[in-house]
């Protein structure tokens, strides 16, 4: 499994003295960002430069905390920050507990023991979508069974325009679509 290297998630730090905010705000970072109108640390829009990215997330994710006063920190909600390092395939999460406390885990994905559960409308899932793995079958009617079924291929096989995992594979069977997903990565949500 290779996932693209970057960063992305955001850190919820609150509301804070508008000239803390100001200041927090005109931090220069490659990586992140504090965006006052939602009182989160959040990754830039830009492109990042060709330092080794999570010393420099964790960084400039360190020297924005610094920033918010002692007596702030009991609102500070936290968040986690998702880095896929370019030098090796590990995924690191930055967690920023409530009150600001840091933590750094280095993800061992495994998907073949990883908990397994009945599909419920997509809120149950806890992790990003891109890194969902979908399995199982799902057979639905639908008014025009080929088009819904070329639809879905075409979603599988698109999906966030990066190559396609799994196996994904949507046909009609009668009046019916029929998908079957074989460690597919798509936001089940979608």
């Amino acid at each position: 499994m290779v996932h693209a290297t970057g960063c992305h998630g955001r850190i919820v730090v609150g509301s804070l003295d508008p000239m803390v905010s100001s200041r927090l705000a005109s931090v220069p970072g490659e990586w992140l960002e504090f965006d006052p109108p939602s009182g989160a640390i959040v990754v830039r829009h830009i492109q990042p430069s060709s330092e080794p990215s999570l010393p420099m997330i964790a960084a400039e994710l360190v020297r924005m905390l610094a920033d918010i006063p002692v007596d702030a920190h009991a609102g500070i909600e936290g968040g986690d920050l998702f880095v896929q390092t370019e030098d090796s395939p590990h995924l690191v999460r930055i967690r920023v507990a409530p009150g600001g406390g840091v933590r750094l885990d280095w993800a061992r994905p495994d998907f073949a023991r990883g908990r397994k559960q009945q599909f419920a409308g997509g809120e149950q899932i806890p992790i990003d979508a891109v890194y969902c793995r979908l399995n199982g079958t799902v057979t639905f009617e639908a008014a025009d069974a080929a088009r819904a079924a070329q639809e879905l291929q075409h979603t599988a096989d698109t999906y966030e325009g990066l190559y396609p995992e799994g196996d994904f594979r949507a046909q009609v069977v009668g009046a019916k679509v029929s998908v079957t997903m074989r460690d597919v990565n798509l936001d089940a949500r979608l």
